[in-house]
């Protein structure tokens, strides 16, 4: 049995050619969870494929292990607002120059719009089309914020609900 070497591990998967979960099993040993196994070898995918940013169904499937949820593989599940924003956050530092294609936009559009949100994530679309997300920050910055009824301040809370998840998982 081998012990686990991440920076072995890390230039496993900085090449670009497919890596298969048994070798990372074998760097590792018994050290890392069958989650944290998919997760290294979906951080591979972003940083070597771009299938992640043209095809919905793949970029599920990232949301999902980068938020250390069960994926099935088998179907359309949805993501939530706030995996999703944090999904974003994290590809962005694998790959910086990611580009969004029209189906994974309209998947994200969808779910943020199903929850109800006026707003998207900044790693997801430029202000200028995005307007509601400023203000969104700007009411979740009020220092008395409570669920008044109107619709900025219920945004603002569910922003803030979104910056908590994300805080968790820093």
């Amino acid at each position: 049995m081998f012990k686990y070497s991440s920076l072995e591990i890390d230039e496993l998967l900085k090449g670009e050619g497919a890596v298969e979960p048994e070798s990372i099993r074998m760097l590792s040993g018994d050290s890392l969870t069958d989650k944290e196994v998919l997760k290294l070898l979906t951080k591979s995918v972003i940083r070597n494929s771009d299938a992640p940013f043209i095809d919905f169904y793949v970029f599920e499937d990232v949301v999902h292990a980068l938020n250390d949820l069960d994926v099935d593989t088998s179907g359309i599940e949805g993501a939530e607002p706030e995996h999703i924003w944090y999904a974003l956050q994290e590809i962005k530092k694998i790959r910086p120059d990611y580009k969004i294609g029209y189906e994974v936009a309209q998947y994200i559009t969808y779910f943020f719009r199903e929850a109800g949100l006026i707003f998207l994530p900044p790693e997801f679309s430029d202000p200028e089309d995005n307007p509601n997300l400023s203000l969104v920050m700007q009411k979740s910055n009020e220092d008395n914020l409570v669920d008044n009824g109107d619709i900025l301040s219920m945004q603002a809370i569910h922003y803030l609900k979104i910056m908590e998840y994300i805080k968790s998982k820093n």
